[in-house]
């Protein structure tokens, strides 16, 4: 047990919440605390965690977005290198 919280105590996010609090410090039935801890809305909870764990989906679209874009660039070098070479390769069969 004692394992257990040296690991949770590292994890600063986990001992923070509501719900650790009411397990690690109950004032009276842990089943009664719990079910007082307030429900979160699926909203507040992907707050929660941005602000936990520091996310910024703008950046990552923005990330995913120029990677598209490169690989897209780089197929449209491509195809203009493979549109040239098929080319010439028919006006070579058709003489």
């Amino acid at each position: 047990m004692e394992k257990f919280w040296r690991k949770l105590a590292r994890e600063e996010y986990l001992i923070e919440t509501a719900e650790f609090k009411a397990f690690a410090r109950p004032q009276g039935d842990i089943k009664t605390m719990i079910s007082k801890v307030p429900k979160l809305s699926a909203e507040e909870m992907l707050q929660c965690y941005r602000d936990t764990f520091k996310l910024n989906e703008k950046e990552k679209d923005l990330e995913d977005v120029n990677k598209a874009k490169n690989t897209l660039e780089e197929f449209a070098y491509f195809q203009k290198k493979v549109t040239s070479m098929l080319a010439k390769f028919k006006t070579l069969v058709e003489s």
